[in-house]
């Protein structure tokens, strides 16, 4: 991929984070733009997958920070979903979207974490997966 490619396609997520923010309910609404989506990304799985990553690339700075300030990991996610709120929305609609991508995307991200940092699946935890529903399962403050 060239540097052209990589400022088109964070334009392009930029762009979408900013109109699902504005109009959550057409968060993941691409149809109209499915060629950009298939020329940057190879297919919405992709896009998906580039917006996740962004995501867990910004929680996992959100929460080796609360780490450090001694915040709970929950109150961490939900000030990152608040300052990110189109991104957050284009994920949690395209878990609703499609079973499939969804399931693709959670996977990869769960290989992602195990390749990286193989103690680090507490991450996946605190997000509460791919829909970042609330995390019942762990009261735990970032260690």
């Amino acid at each position: 991929m060239t540097w052209t490619q990589q400022h088109e396609r964070m334009a392009f997520m930029a762009n979408l984070i900013d109109r699902a923010a504005e109009n959550p309910d057409a968060a993941f609404d691409v149809d109209g733009n499915l060629p950009d989506v298939e020329r940057l990304f190879g297919s919405q799985e992709g896009l998906l997958l580039s917006l996740q990553q962004r995501w867990m690339t910004a929680l996992t700075a959100k929460l080796d920070q609360a780490a450090y300030d001694g915040v709970p990991a929950e109150q961490a996610r939900a000030e990152l979903a608040a300052r990110e709120p189109g991104l957050r929305a284009l994920l949690d609609a395209a878990a609703q979207h499609s079973d499939r991508i969804a399931r693709a995307v959670h996977d990869h991200l769960l290989a992602t974490v195990r390749s990286l940092q193989p103690d680090g699946l507490w991450i996946v935890e605190a997000d509460g997966g791919l829909a970042g529903g609330d995390v019942t399962s762990t009261q735990r403050t970032v260690a």
